[in-house]
């Protein structure tokens, strides 16, 4: 379980449009909060971002400090399969145009 767990407005609305709920903000954060301290960490990046999934669901996270910030949020596999595909096609024109 993570602490001091902290949402951004990014992931709040990401979360809002690929849930199609209508919550406050802070219902939404409490939902987040919710899901990623039940989380499987499933991937770490440099920079201490990493990749969780709780229910079926997606997240990003960064460690800042001793806080850990929900940076996005992905939705089910099928977006974040598609979010992977969409990084890596931009990386690959970027090195095409070095």
């Amino acid at each position: 379980m993570m602490t001091f767990v902290k949402v951004s407005n990014h992931a709040i609305q990401r979360f809002r449009e690929r849930e199609n709920i209508e919550l406050s903000d802070q219902e939404i954060e409490k939902e987040i909060i919710s899901l990623i301290n039940k989380a499987t960490k499933l991937k770490k990046h440099p920079g201490g971002v990493q990749v969780w999934k709780a229910n079926g669901r997606y997240f990003l996270t960064q460690k800042r400090n001793s806080e850990t910030v929900v940076i996005t949020y992905y939705g089910n596999k099928t977006l974040f399969k598609w979010h992977q595909k969409q990084r890596r096609k931009e990386l690959a024109k970027a090195c095409r145009t070095m």
